[in-house]
């Protein structure tokens, strides 16, 4: 019995794994592919460090140009971003990531703002890997999260 059990968990598990990184059915493309970012999608940050912070921060990317962008506190940025995908479990869809040539605009704002924008950017140009979800991104540095996204 304990077999018989053993056996049908660890093929529930196996298929769980599959499909994991499947897009929802709504969405679910002829080849059934991991979840990718979508060039329309922009991502609203929710945590810094696992705190949460209440800045207006975005993020969108554009695999075609392999760039990324968005709007920090008080200026816009932009970046190369090259992304390969790594692999799949249970919690989403595994990108490593590289971001290289972050610029972002001039615009000075209240020294408050202005320290969460550089801490941010300083956070962004760490990353090395994406974690994607239907809902939720989240760079990680060293398998630790730094920053996390919701669908906006």
């Amino acid at each position: 019995m304990l077999k018989k059990v053993t056996i049908i968990s660890c093929a529930l598990l196996c298929i769980l794994c599959i499909t994991a990184c499947r897009t929802p059915k709504s969405t679910i493309a002829a080849n059934d592919e991991p979840l990718a970012l979508q060039k329309e999608q922009v991502w609203q940050l929710t945590t810094m460090r696992g705190k949460p912070t209440k800045a207006r921060i975005t993020i969108s990317f554009n695999t075609e140009a392999s760039t990324l962008s968005g709007q920090a506190t008080c200026n816009t940025y932009g970046a190369d971003c090259r992304l390969s995908y790594s692999t799949s479990s249970p919690q989403g869809c595994l990108y490593n990531i590289a971001v290289a040539n972050l610029s972002s605009g001039p615009t000075l704002c209240p020294e408050a703002d202005m320290n969460v924008e550089t801490r941010f950017l300083s956070l962004l140009a760490k990353a090395d890997a994406l974690l994607l979800t239907p809902y939720n991104l989240t760079l990680l540095q060293n398998d630790k999260e730094i920053l996390h996204f919701e669908l906006r």
